[in-house]
């Protein structure tokens, strides 16, 4: 398994990919019966997701960690690139659920 200090080889397109999965032009909306649109952060977990199956050969690469991924998502809020919307617990809380939107 390759450690977290691989991820600028393994994914040299991680802090754009992780820019553009958050950002709020690709977050789900849902209609509500009244007639309301509404946004929902898109989660750590899901943006792992997306890293995985955006490989051509996902069996190539290791798997995205979340805690470095959330770290890079925490450090873009700091640059204000991101906002943290809260934490989704059906991932089972942690940094899985952490929501961002850009």
């Amino acid at each position: 398994m390759k450690l977290a200090a691989d991820y600028r080889e393994a994914y040299p397109d991680l802090p754009i990919d992780t820019l553009e999965f958050f950002d709020i032009s690709n977050a789900p909306r849902t209609q509500s019966p009244q007639g309301h649109s509404t946004m929902r952060a898109r989660t750590v977990q899901e943006l792992l997701e997306y890293l995985h199956k955006k490989q051509d050969d996902p069996s190539s690469k290791p798997y995205p960690q979340p805690a470095p991924v959330d770290a890079i998502c925490k450090r873009m809020v700091g640059f204000g690139w991101l906002s943290f919307d809260g934490s989704d617990n059906k991932f089972g809380g942690g940094v899985f659920g952490n929501g961002y939107m850009g």
